[in-house]
């Protein structure tokens, strides 16, 4: 992971914490009968299972105000369908190959999605843009219990126990 990432992902981090945080509090308030397990459409782990985050901290009204927006941002741009023009790329720096989507709306940019994929992982990174300026970054890495191309034959010629199997991946997400 790149110095611009990590230094996003904890410019971010506690913010984020936030967003959960709110989100779990409006779920459980009288009359508000959303009880939603994942808050994208898209692949992801439900919030019930982000276990390491706190459901009771205070958060100051102007920093409720930003995830706020963020929140709104994240959601409107995974409600889009019909985007106005998605360039795919490739940012070449994989083993086993990456692709990145650039998805535009009216001219701009919206969200940038990028698979990099390696012997024993896959990693998607999504950027989401608000107003041309990073507002949210995801990022979902999948561990494979074995190299992708070791298969029953590979497992008995080594005496192993275990062959690739994609059910089997430990899933690490960083928000």
């Amino acid at each position: 992971m790149n110095f611009a990432l990590k230094y996003c992902l904890l410019f971010l981090g506690i913010p984020l914490l936030a967003i959960y945080t709110t989100n779990q509090q409006e779920s459980v308030m009288p009359g508000n009968s959303s009880h939603s397990s994942s808050y994208s459409k898209n692949d992801d782990i439900p919030a019930s299972e982000n276990l390491f985050i706190q459901r009771h901290t205070s958060v100051p009204n102007t920093l409720t105000k930003k995830l706020k927006t963020i929140r709104e941002n994240f959601k409107r741009i995974n409600a889009i369908t019909n985007w106005s023009k998605v360039d795919t790329t490739d940012p070449g720096n994989a083993l086993e190959g990456s692709e990145a989507m650039l998805f535009y709306l009216n001219g701009k940019i919206e969200k940038i999605s990028a698979t990099y994929l390696g012997e024993t992982y896959r990693q998607i990174d999504e950027y989401y843009l608000l107003n041309g300026e990073l507002s949210f970054v995801y990022e979902k890495t999948y561990h494979y219990n074995r190299p992708i191309y070791y298969d029953s034959t590979a497992m008995k010629t080594t005496k192993d126990t275990e062959y690739f199997d994609f059910k089997k991946s430990t899933i690490i997400v960083y928000l």
